[in-house]
Order: C-alpha cells, then sequence, then structure tokens
C-alpha cells in the first residue's frame, strides 16, 4: 500500500496472482469508489510511488520483476528490472530518483539481498546489501539516510545506509512473522548509531582421512585422492588446494585453484563434512608410472561462501600421504 498526502490518493495491489491481479487506486477519505490503475497476472507484494515523476512502481513475484507505470494509470505497465529472483517490497527515493527492493533469493540461493536501481531504469540493478537471510518489506528515510527492512529468516528488523556504505545490523531482533514495514517521513531526529563490522571467525578445518578414490573426472577418467575434512562453523565453503608431490629428492607443485564444496552434511549445526576428490595432475601420473612410489603433500584451505561483507579467515591445514603403483592398476594411497 502506498498514500499520495498532498493528493488525497491511496493506491493498493492485489496480490492474489490470479489472471487479473490489479492495481487500485481510491480517494484517501473514502469517498467515491475504487478503480483499477493496471490489470496483469502476477503475485505483487510490494507498491511504492513517486508522485513528482509522476510513476508508481510495485513487484511482481509472477514475472520476477520491479514494474513501472504511470501514477494517472495512462499507458501500458513494463518492466523496470526484470530477471530479478524473487521479489517482495520496494521503495522510492523521490529525491534521488533511487528505487530499492528486497529479494529474499528463491529456490537453490543460500541468501537474499537488499537491491538499489534507479526510476529511469537507465543504470544497473545491483545489490545494496547482499547475504540477507530472507529480506521482506521495506522503507527508507531520506532525512536519516538509511533504509530499514524486515528479515523473517532472522527475525529482525534490520538497517543500513541508503548508500550502502558500511554494514547492515539489526535495530530489533527476536521477532516472528514480519511483513511489511513503514516509517514516518518528517522523523529527523537522532540517526541509528553506525552498524559495527560483523563478527568474522577463524574457520576450523580438519582431515578425517585422505585415502585413494576411483577414476573419477569429465570424459577420461583419472586417478586421484579422496579427502575427508572437518570445517567449522558449519557452512559452505571453497576449497584451495596446493598438492607437491617429491620423487627421488625432487619436488614439483600443483595448484588447483579455488573450488566451492557444498557439504554433505552438518554435525550439529556447528561442524561440516566435507568429501573432496582431487584428480592427481598428468605429471604425477607420468611419474607413477616410471616410480612405485611418489609421496604427496597437500595444502588445504577452506573460505566460507558468503557473499558478504564478513570476509571470514580461512582455516588451513596441511597433509602428507605416499601415492604407490600397483601393477598396471590405479595408484593407490598409504597414510
Amino acid at each position: 500500500m502506498a498514500i499520495d498526502r498532498a493528493a488525497g490518493k491511496i493506491y493498493w495491489a492485489d496480490g492474489s496472482g490470479t489472471t487479473s491481479s490489479p492495481i487500485f487506486v481510491a480517494n484517501l477519505n473514502g469517498s467515491g469508489s475504487p478503480h483499477v490503475l493496471f490489470d496483469e497476472p502476477g503475485f505483487k507484494f510490494g507498491i511504492a510511488i513517486d508522485p513528482a515523476a509522476g510513476k508508481i512502481l510495485w513487484t511482481n513475484g509472477f514475472m520476477d520483476s520491479i514494474r513501472i507505470g504511470n501514477l494517472d494509470g495512462s499507458g501500458t505497465a513494463s518492466d523496470l528490472y526484470s530477471g530479478e529472483r524473487d521479489v517482495l517490497g520496494v521503495a522510492v527515493d523521490p529525491v534521488t530518483g533511487r528505487v530499492y527492493w528486497t529479494d529474499v533469493g528463491g529456490v537453490g540461493h543460500d541468501f537474499g539481498s537488499v537491491r538499489v536501481g534507479d526510476i529511469s531504469g537507465s543504470n544497473p540493478a545491483s545489490d545494496l546489501f547482499p547475504s540477507e537471510d530472507q529480506p521482506n518489506g521495506i522503507a527508507i528515510s531520506q532525512a536519516l539516510g538509511k533504509v530499514y527492512w524486515t528479515d523473517n529468516g532472522s527475525g529482525a528488523i534490520r538497517v543500513g545506509n541508503l548508500d550502502g556504505s558500511g554494514y547492515a545490523c539489526s535495530l530489533y531482533d527476536d521477532l516472528d512473522f514480519l511483513s511489511y514495514i513503514a516509517i514516518d517521513p518528517s522523523y529527523g531526529g537522532n540517526r541509528p548509531p553506525e552498524c559495527p563490522p560483523p563478527n568474522c571467525p577463524k574457520v576450523g578445518l580438519s582431515a578425517l582421512n585422505i585415502r585413494p578414490g576411483p577414476p573419477f573426472g569429465d570424459g577420461p577418467k583419472v586417478p586421484g585422492v579422496r579427502l575427508q575434512l572437518r570445517a567449522s562453523p558449519a557452512s559452505n565453503v571453497d576449497l584451495g588446494v596446493g598438492l607437491r608431490f617429491r620423487v627421488r629428492g625432487h619436488t614439483r607443485t600443483h595448484s588447483f585453484g579455488r573450488h566451492p564444496f557444498t557439504p554433505d552434511s552438518s554435525l550439529d549445526g556447528k561442524q561440516t563434512a566435507i568429501e573432496a576428490r582431487i584428480p592427481l595432475p598428468e605429471k604425477l601420473r607420468r611419474r607413477l608410472a616410471v616410480n612405485r612410489r611418489v609421496t604427496l603433500m597437500l595444502d588445504v584451505r577452506a573460505t566460507p561462501v558468503h557473499p558478504g561483507k564478513c570476509e571470514m579467515q580461512s582455516g588451513q591445514v596441511r597433509l602428507k600421504t605416499r601415492v604407490k603403483r600397483v601393477g598396471l592398476g590405479n595408484p593407490v594411497t598409504s597414510h
């Protein structure tokens, strides 16, 4: 719902998601009857107006877009920003022409975000505050330079700077069933304190096992080693693996770069069991053809996958094993 106090109008959306799901306008004093501004299918959750620009905006969860039309209902509505994931609340800053909305993330995404664009659509949309849990309703205060939103996942009222600087934090938490939010635009009192940096603990990483694995990989199968690790706190992680192998006094280095691994299971909600398969590089496979035993040294670094501003410290573990060739079969490892 949105209100134009100067014009004495109230606007709201029918969020039923049926083939007919209108945007309505009526008089604020209750006189007359509501009439339809725009009618289109889709779940409509948030609505905002910019009377100075003569525009009305709403989120359409069916179209995964921020929609825009003329405030008087003339013309045809269109996508302001499309290709979003699961949009809910929307707010507009008439002073700067910036548009803010919440994207809960949708199926297959670990995080939602607070997003920003502009009412002309001339600049691409971007994340203002990523890595939110389930952001829902949103409101802004131009006077305070703040954006506020509800987060159902964390059960909190959240706040951050309108320009995206600094960090977001919770004003109030331990709340349930949060939906939309409104603020008093005339309030120009004390600003909320700046949000402190989030707690970024170090990742604990320990090795459970290292053993040979059957040949794997895309295309021609190659031999490798299978790692079982444990990381805490429980999180999806990027594993950076550096592999060195030694044969007859010579050491060679092979880097695998960083690869994301989704945990197979979570232990008590505090630790994560990770299983990674590391293919043996071609140089090592050639060495195994002429040398019966090769010593492997693996440096494994785990960094949590979290696209927010909290850069958790990486955990590191060093492993050592031997790979030996058995006949003409695949290499096996011994600790």
